[in-house]
């Protein structure tokens, strides 16, 4: 492929680009900008750039300032939008690079169709960009752009959303250990500020997250409830939960589709770390007749809770929101709580201890199962 450039005698000649093309491409490389910025003023080695479509992501991923951005494309808008290698545009690189603010911003600006393209594999820049955990500024611009970016699935099987839940950590946690009240937060200024944008961040997750559930549940006209939703989540942690709860409150009395409770779903889930501790507590709190309320089953959260090897913490929380079913005998199993844990393969011996404690009369009757 040629171009036609004019002269400055005004006549029009053929340009070999091929020595200018590599020449910037090197200094592209060799992150040695200046040199990249002394090409592009001259008049020779110009019109290079509409030859070599890649040079806008080369430039972003050797996180190239603003000015070389802006004079790259300036010479071709059109490879705003170029995918090179993995199919990864000049936005997803400025993203993995953390390229400075204001390239971003003019990437997104200037292109903002390109927020919602995958790479090969299936990536879209919203993923790059939670995973370097930089810049929550940029992030909130790409989730008001394209907000249904975060549940976009890549070929690993990872969300935005998923590596949210899992790079910012800690940030949650502190997130939630001062939820409510974060002016007793007991820290760094430069911290206490990085927190106080992490739940910015995390809000706008939150209300993108209950209107993309909510729009299915219109759509599909079937009991997708946001919070039932969000539990059933790998990696949600208890604050997602939670602030999904207090955007819509009423769907902490919700049962979907299945007859299941927010709390049903929730104490079938048991995770290692007892993370679903406090969540349980939290619906319980709010919505006390749900650990009385059987599923479409007949099993009551408690009895869930025992076969799925939740922690006595959580089977405890249970307990003391309905205490009348330790000393019943399920219809759907037959058995009492205690004869239910020692059954479980899931049950840990600690769980069956104290079962026995709050109710050692249960001994009598297991003495006359044959």
């Amino acid at each position: 492929m040629g171009c036609v450039e004019i002269s400055p005698a005004g006549g029009f000649e053929e340009l070999d680009v091929t020595v200018g093309s590599k020449a910037l491409l090197d200094a592209l490389n060799h992150r040695d900008f200046e040199y990249g910025r002394e090409l592009l003023r001259r008049s020779d080695a110009i019109r290079f750039v509409e030859f070599h479509e890649s040079v806008l992501c080369e430039a972003c991923q050797a996180n190239a300032p603003m000015d070389l951005i802006r004079s790259i494309y300036d010479f071709c808008p059109q490879q705003l939008l170029y995918r090179k290698g993995l199919g990864f545009t000049p936005l997803h690189y400025a993203c993995y690079a953390n390229s400075p603010e204001e390239v971003r911003r003019f990437l997104l600006q200037t292109g903002p169709e390109a927020a919602s393209i995958p790479s090969a594999t299936d990536h879209i820049p919203l993923h790059a960009a939670i995973r370097t955990r930089k810049n929550t500024a940029f992030i909130k611009s790409l989730l008001h752009i394209f907000p249904e970016g975060i549940l976009a699935r890549a070929l690993n099987g990872q969300t935005p959303l998923d590596l949210f839940f899992m790079k910012w950590k800690d940030k949650l946690e502190k997130i939630h250990k001062h939820h409510g009240g974060f002016a007793t937060i007991d820290e760094d200024h430069k911290d206490y500020n990085r927190v106080i944008a992490a739940k910015d961040v995390l809000l706008l997750l939150v209300e993108a997250f209950v209107s993309i559930k909510f729009n299915e549940c219109k759509k599909e006209k079937k009991k997708r409830f946001p919070l039932h939703e969000t539990i059933r989540l790998q990696y949600a942690p208890p604050i997602f939960k939670q602030l999904i709860a207090e955007l819509v409150p009423t769907t902490i009395f919700e049962q979907d589709d299945k007859g299941n409770s927010a709390l049903h779903l929730e104490v079938k889930n048991a995770r290692e770390d007892n993370s679903n501790q406090e969540f349980v507590h939290f619906i319980c709190e709010q919505n006390p007749l749900s650990a009385k309320t059987p599923d479409k089953k007949g099993l009551y959260p408690i009895e869930l809770a025992i076969e799925n090897g939740e922690s006595w913490e959580t089977i405890l929380i249970l307990h003391l929101a309905a205490p009348d079913i330790i000393s019943q005998q399920s219809d759907k199993t037959g058995k009492n709580l205690f004869l239910l844990a020692t059954c479980s393969p899931k049950a840990n011996i600690t769980v069956v201890y104290e079962l026995l404690k709050l109710d050692p009369s249960v001994v009598k009757e297991v003495g006359t199962v044959h």
